[in-house]
């Protein structure tokens, strides 16, 4: 099975390879935009990053993918929950909100109550309950995160100009 972070690379690696970047980050309204910075692309945040980013009214909200924290799940999560995910590290989500732990999971349907779907076949979860319940269900696509990134109104078109950009849409089989 291919992992989470891996199954995202390969899909945007395959849509730029036919030429399907998104023109804009506006271009439809509510898609999300797997956002990939180019080498060139100096910013100490968010060098080196892969970026999910939804639009959310006249802001855009995501997470960093690829920066793992040095922080397990284990030690963010109470002792009961018992899976084998639990020493995976948690990854470094964005700058806000340092102190939630959000997950990315691939699924047809919501995970639960605090849960949104981000983009078709994939949720964010954000109660912490919910959170915890998908921790203990040893689940084969998520991603556990740390922080969020929240950008202000046409904060992140400025911020685009040194990355590639990818639509997600399809089905679920198209990020794993």
């Amino acid at each position: 099975k291919l992992g989470f972070m891996r199954c995202l690379v390969v899909t945007a690696v395959a849509a730029m390879s036919i030429g399907a970047l998104a023109p804009a980050l506006s271009a439809q309204g509510g898609d999300a935009v797997l956002l990939v910075a180019r080498r060139q692309f100096l910013n100490p945040l968010y060098g080196a990053s892969i970026v999910l980013a939804k639009p959310i009214g006249n802001r855009h909200m995501g997470f960093i993918l690829n920066k793992p924290s040095s922080i397990a799940l284990r030690d963010a999560l109470p002792r009961d929950q018992l899976s084998p995910k639990l020493d995976e590290p948690l990854y470094l989500g964005g700058p806000f909100n340092l102190g939630t732990i959000f997950a990315l999971v691939n699924r047809s349907d919501s995970p639960g109550r605090g849960s949104i779907e981000f983009a078709d076949d994939l949720y964010l979860a954000i109660a912490r309950s919910t959170v915890q319940r998908i921790a203990a269900a040893q689940p084969d696509h998520v991603r556990f995160l740390l922080g969020i990134v929240v950008w202000r109104p046409g904060e992140l078109e400025v911020l685009v100009d040194g990355v590639a950009q990818v639509k997600i849409r399809g089905d679920e089989s198209s990020i794993r």
